[in-house]
């Protein structure tokens, strides 16, 4: 006798990574009732059974699956020459909810050629917001604009007393951006710069996760008073953690050459951009001086408004990132914008109106 036709029931079928599903089977009589996966890749606590339900079966790996049920008579009647069985599937479609990244960078301002690492005084001398700053009314219109379900993110001072190659020494600004066209932004987040380069997420060790769903993107990292940079292809993202490092010169970026300045061996974000205009200028109209000057002569406590009055505040004038804001002095921060435009390979004729350009487009 051959079996009823069979109907399958899934409890769902279209899930995420992690998630489960049980498929139920209906009619099939006479008959024993037996189920298989296929691929078998990711499937647990088994990819086969018999009975029905099938039980919760959890689905570890993106792909499309096909769950089949097969439901074989070979006793009835006690004669029956030979088993007789009908089958039926069902499709499973399993997506990665999430992209994973985690990028290195280096900021040419914080970079010590010596020992390869960033100071760390903005977090030492406790000048670190807990709540990221590129969503603040300051930065916002300057280009940082949060997409994507980023924005607002917070640490914990915890992950502030992290000391050594770990440390944290800013907040950095990632980017996930359209395959199709590099000039349209996917989604943001907020994340970490530790000393040694790595960029983590908000917990200080973890890399930087979207949920906008793994595939292929272009990588982004920028900076509040350093110019970004942009990989040149686009990178194949999962909730496997993918590193990008943008401090070696083996990773190709958007533009030319020059599109960071290299230090010794190394790859560093060009320090100077002051003003957020996304170009370091250190003569002319829209220069970053002038941005300095007015953080330093215009600050609350400089009451006599000297133009040798350190501030020590969080503030994007502070291009060296040692937590002093210096118009005037030893060490002050205009001679970061001096030396970025005076060595750029491009200014040929040490010209100090030369504008130096963010290579994102």
């Amino acid at each position: 006798t051959t079996p009823t036709a069979l109907t399958l029931l899934a409890s769902s079928s279209a899930i995420t990574i992690g998630q489960t599903v049980s498929v139920t089977a209906l009619g099939g009589n006479p008959g024993v009732l037996t189920w298989s996966v296929n691929p078998v890749t990711g499937i647990s606590p088994t990819s086969n059974g018999s009975g029905s339900p099938t039980g919760s079966i959890t689905f570890a790996t993106a792909g499309s699956y096909t769950l089949s049920y097969t439901a074989t008579n070979g006793s009835t009647p006690v004669n029956c020459a030979a088993p007789i069985s009908v089958t039926a599937s069902v499709s499973i479609q399993v997506t990665d909810p999430l992209a994973v990244v985690r990028p290195k960078v280096f900021l040419a301002g914080a970079y010590n050629p010596t020992d390869g690492l960033m100071r760390d005084d903005l977090r030492t001398k406790n000048l670190l917001p807990l709540l990221e700053p590129y969503s603040t009314p300051v930065l916002v219109g300057t280009g940082f604009t949060h997409k994507g379900g980023g924005g607002n993110e917070s640490t914990t001072t915890a992950v502030f007393s992290t000391t050594g190659n770990n440390a944290i020494v800013d907040w950095v600004f990632v980017e996930l951006r359209n395959p199709s066209s590099a000039s349209t932004v996917v989604a943001t987040r907020s994340a970490l710069l530790q000393r040694d380069g790595d960029v983590v997420d908000v917990d200080g060790t973890s890399p930087v996760t979207f949920a906008v769903g793994a595939g292929s993107y272009y990588i982004s990292i920028r900076h509040r008073n350093h110019l970004g940079v942009l990989a040149l292809n686009t990178i194949a993202l999962s909730s496997t953690a993918v590193t990008v490092d943008f401090t070696s010169s083996s990773t190709q970026t958007y533009g030319d050459l020059n599109a960071q300045q290299t230090i010794n061996s190394s790859k560093a974000l060009w320090a100077g951009d002051a003003d957020g205009s996304r170009s370091l200028i250190y003569s002319g109209g829209g220069n970053d001086v002038s941005t300095v000057f007015s953080q330093v002569y215009f600050d609350t406590g400089n009451v006599s408004s000297l133009p040798t009055y350190i501030v020590q505040r969080y503030l994007t004038g502070d291009l060296n990132l040692d937590g002093e804001v210096r118009y005037q002095g030893a060490g002050n921060d205009l001679q970061v914008i001096f030396t970025s435009v005076l060595l750029y390979p491009g200014n040929t004729g040490y010209n100090q109106e030369y504008i130096i350009l963010e290579q994102i487009p």
